[in-house]
């Protein structure tokens, strides 16, 4: 192995590296929470299947993949124009039920990400 071949190697490995890097930044908690505008708290993501990668066993292609199932959930409330009644919407605004019960709804937006197995 001479000097150079050497400088491909750690060029091969520092681009896997960085492929993996931007997978796993681009499907981040804090990805979701800035794209949704929901605190970071209020973000379940769980964790990825491996079934389908390559280095999995048996080793090779299992022609499958996992593409993120992101489910987002947006509390609105408001006030009713005719009787000043606090109001909330679960469904970004198409009904809306009044809130002024023992424990009122607060506004929040909650963000779920699974994860869908597709066969290719």
């Amino acid at each position: 192995m001479t000097k150079e071949s050497g400088g491909w190697v750690v060029t091969i490995i520092a681009i896997w590296f960085i492929y993996v890097g931007v997978e796993v930044a681009w499907h981040s908690k804090a990805r979701y929470a800035l794209q949704y505008g929901a605190n970071y708290g209020d973000v379940t993501k769980d964790k990825k299947p491996h079934d389908c990668d390559w280095l999995a066993a048996p080793l090779g292609d299992k022609n499958c993949r996992y593409d993120p199932l992101v489910q987002v959930q947006t509390i609105t409330t408001g006030s009713d124009k005719n009787s000043g009644r606090p109001i909330v919407s679960y469904d970004d605004g198409k009904t809306w039920d009044f809130n002024d019960g023992t424990n009122p709804a607060k506004a929040s937006t909650t963000v779920y990400v699974g994860w869908q197995k597709v066969d290719e």
